[in-house]
């Protein structure tokens, strides 16, 4: 059977946040080092339990380190489970719950696609409310989809590739009328051509939207999956 990765004379419920026993705990209250940030990378990052220093070779104690081939096993399938990244809207772990994320360009709250899609079509609040974060009321003008979270420069990454897309493709509101209701911050290829496919402003599986619509600013970029 495998060993539990941490030192058992660790307190867990000091690993968890807080021990009631405090300084007179029976068991250490200090945080093991994450041996994949040892290693170069941990999937966890800032959300790790373990501490993220880099110390010498030389200081790693024996006693430290997955004694067996066992403990390596049990290491990693606790990398293995779900990160607990939180929709700020319905307060669910989007990743437990199989959700697709909907990653804001300019903030860094994380919300589920269903509830970021739900917000930004509340026709009871004006536009400027509606185009911002939930939390922190940053504007951004469009959400896109990702099957995690994004940070940093992978989503700095993430928002460039599919802005880069949406101007290879033409914009359907231009194409059909000569007209595009966000002008100078569409992000597709205001020109006609002979044949009108594809989409511009939509949400997954319905029809493109209204001016009225467009001009709230309820929309999404699609990347390519």
């Amino acid at each position: 059977m495998a060993r539990n990765y941490t030192d058992p004379s660790i307190c867990r419920y000091f690993l968890r946040g807080h021990c009631r026993f405090g300084a007179g705990c029976w068991f250490k209250h200090e945080t093991p080092l994450c041996w994949y940030f040892q290693r170069g990378g941990c999937f966890y990052g800032q959300r790790c339990r373990y501490r993220h220093v880099l110390v010498p070779k030389m200081d790693l104690a024996p006693e430290n380190q997955p004694s067996s081939d066992d403990d390596a096993a049990a290491a990693a399938n606790d990398q293995k489970k779900e990160p607990d990244v939180t929709c700020s809207i319905c307060m669910e772990n989007i990743y437990e719950m199989k959700k697709t994320f909907g990653i804001l360009p300019n903030c860094v709250h994380a919300f589920c696609e269903p509830c970021i899609v739900t917000w930004r079509r509340m026709d009871r609040y004006r536009p400027d409310v509606v185009k911002g974060c939930p939390v922190c009321r940053v504007r951004s003008d469009f959400y896109v989809p990702s099957e995690s979270m994004m940070e940093g420069e992978e989503k700095e990454q993430l928002i460039i590739s599919t802005k880069q897309r949406c101007r290879e493709d033409f914009c359907s509101f231009f194409d059909q009328s000569g007209f595009c209701p966000f002008e100078e911050d569409c992000r597709y290829l205001t020109a006609r051509r002979p044949e009108v496919s594809g989409v511009h402003v939509v949400f997954k599986g319905s029809a493109p939207l209204d001016d009225a619509a467009a001009a709230a600013g309820v929309f999404i970029l699609i990347p390519d999956i």
